[in-house]
């Protein structure tokens, strides 16, 4: 099990985790901030594919992937309810 699955565990780290969390989604939108990054990456990889892309880059796309996912369900997420600013 990854370690930040096992401090998510504590409380206190839950709860720090979860105002980080919504600070970011508030100061954030997930949508056009998924889209920049998307587009980062997609000029990144254009940019290299003449040398090709780092050893290490399948784990950074496969990362970046979830990343991903994660945005476009926050989007979701937060059309069908807005952020608490009391977490």
């Amino acid at each position: 099990m990854p370690a930040l699955v096992l401090m998510v565990v504590s409380s206190e780290v839950c709860v720090k985790l979860q105002k980080k969390l919504a600070e970011f989604l508030q100061y954030h939108d997930p949508r056009s901030t998924g889209f920049r990054l998307r587009k980062a990456l997609i000029e990144y990889v254009s940019s290299v594919s003449e040398i090709g892309p780092p050893r290490d880059f399948k784990d950074t796309l496969w990362d970046f992937e979830d990343l991903m996912e994660f945005f476009d369900l926050a989007e979701i997420e937060l059309k069908a309810r807005p952020i608490e600013e009391d977490i």
